[in-house]
């Protein structure tokens, strides 16, 4: 019956979303993007989901919640895709404007920044804001634990099963098993728990 009532009440607030899952009610929609949700995937509260036009697309897996006050903004063009059992962390900001792919089974913990685009500055006869932007995309893989606090830019590609120490600033990519820390990331060693070679 809850389940029902509120498939009923976002329906009337954010239009239809398809499939068995849940949408916080206190949630905040821009209307103008395409959202697909999985089964038994879960929007908290205050979670925002923003774009300023119907080319920008969000979809999101099976099992998988994204948490309080997390922001997902796929903005013009862009896209933020995330697979199946997958975490979003509190406070964590997603930007896609060159497209954002996460795979499966990925915890991405709280306060974590991902932005799939950068701004152009080389000309310092105009502002910054008026220069435009370059969006190269990110890609995190299957299996990636990415700590608290995490910055992670444009161009970044993430190896599966690989994990990224709090704090840390990605960018260049990661290999698959690496754990990585610092700022910049550096790789320290592998999964399989042998040293990585200096």
């Amino acid at each position: 019956m809850k389940q029902l009532l509120n498939t009923l009440l976002r329906t009337l607030k954010f239009g239809h979303i398809a499939g068995k899952n849940y949408v916080s009610l206190k949630a905040i929609f821009s209307p103008r993007f395409n959202l697909s949700l999985g089964t038994d995937s879960r929007i908290l509260d205050y979670v925002v989901l923003h774009c300023k036009d119907r080319t920008a697309k969000i979809e999101i897996g099976d099992d998988t919640v994204i948490e309080w006050f997390a922001i997902l903004k796929p903005q013009r063009n862009g896209f933020i895709k995330i697979g199946n059992n997958c975490q979003v962390g509190s406070y964590t900001i997603i930007h896609g404007a060159g497209g954002v792919t996460i795979g499966n089974d990925v915890l991405i913990a709280s306060h974590v920044v991902i932005v799939a685009n950068n701004h152009i500055f080389n000309d310092t006869s105009k502002n910054i804001c008026d220069q435009g932007l370059t969006t190269k995309g990110i890609i995190i893989g299957n299996d990636v634990w990415i700590g608290a606090g995490v910055s992670i830019l444009d161009g970044v590609t993430i190896g599966d099963h690989s994990v990224i120490g709090a704090g840390a600033v990605v960018n260049k990519d990661i290999p698959p098993n690496s754990v990585a820390v610092g700022i910049p990331a550096k790789v320290i060693k592998k999964r399989d728990a042998h040293d990585v070679q200096n």
